[in-house]
């Protein structure tokens, strides 16, 4: 049976037979999948099903709204957590991990080139500098004194915390501790290099 670009939960319940993976999705008996029936893009949406990705080599893999999910010993260019938790993501060579309003997930042992953690703390807060970037302008022109010192104060807190998740993306040194347990590739020749050992002839 062809698998489809998006896995959603139903689907996976309505043919699990049919695909042949193991396991029910439960947290004692997960489905593994660790063959090589994925297509080269696939975006999982199977909410709380518990899945056990190993050992597969794919372009693309997003999680979105997914739960209870491990991915390891596997090659990926590609991946993205969208409103995630409880994901675990070790022992794997990925080119590009992006974290989007994901929470208690553990991503460890990996070889990774670039990783970009978007939190909605930190969203909130440039959202916050924007606007108070605009009403500095304003409260100039009609002579709010009592806000500019603020409103400065915010956009500047808000252009320092965007500047140090860009340094995140490229700099172990800015990421949160839970994710400095991995090696960070620092020049593309360096994964090309481990990409040409892994698919090398």
């Amino acid at each position: 049976m062809d698998i489809p670009n998006v896995i959603e939960k139903e689907f996976l319940m309505e043919n699990i037979e049919k695909i042949d993976w193991k396991g029910s999705g439960t947290q004692d008996n997960p489905i593994i999948v660790e063959d090589e029936t994925l297509p080269y893009n696939v975006i999982f949406k199977t909410e709380d099903l518990y899945i056990h990705l190993k050992d597969i080599d794919i372009g693309m893999l997003v999680l979105d709204n997914c739960q209870n999910i491990i991915i390891e010993d596997s090659i990926i260019s590609f991946v993205k957590l969208k409103s995630c938790k409880n994901v675990v993501i070790k022992n794997n060579l990925i080119r590009v991990v992006k974290l989007s309003f994901s929470k208690k997930n553990t991503i460890e042992k990996n070889r990774i080139y670039s990783f970009f953690n978007i939190r909605l703390f930190t969203t909130i807060i440039l959202i916050i500098s924007l606007a108070s970037g605009l009403l500095a302008i304003f409260s100039y022109i009609i002579e709010l004194y009592l806000f500019q010192d603020l409103m400065a104060a915010l956009l500047i807190t808000g252009l320092i915390i965007l500047i140090i998740e860009l340094l995140g993306k490229k700099s172990k040194r800015f990421l949160p501790k839970k994710f400095k347990k991995n090696e960070f590739l620092k020049f593309k020749e360096d994964l090309n290099h481990d990409l040409d050992e892994n698919f090398g002839d």
